[in-house]
């Protein structure tokens, strides 16, 4: 794993996709955030030769709130 803090962060809009360019060769953990979700971390080896390749995170819901209301009869 890459040693000594975050190497790279990216933000993400309504597509929720993220892109690292210019990448060195190693092995990554990627940390994926998300207000209301858990943290969710996968690991990336990168090899020489400029391949692209896609990680698919899934962040599981950390908490919700719900209510149930009798409604009147």
């Amino acid at each position: 794993m890459q040693e000594g803090g975050v190497y790279r962060t990216a933000s993400t809009q309504d597509a929720s996709t993220a892109t690292f360019t210019k990448v060195f060769s190693g092995e990554y953990e990627i940390e994926v955030t998300a207000l209301g979700y858990k943290t969710a971390k996968e690991h990336a080896s990168v090899f020489a030769g400029g391949t692209t390749f896609a990680i698919y995170v899934y962040l599981p819901v950390s908490h919700y709130d719900a209510a149930l209301t009798e409604r009147d009869r």
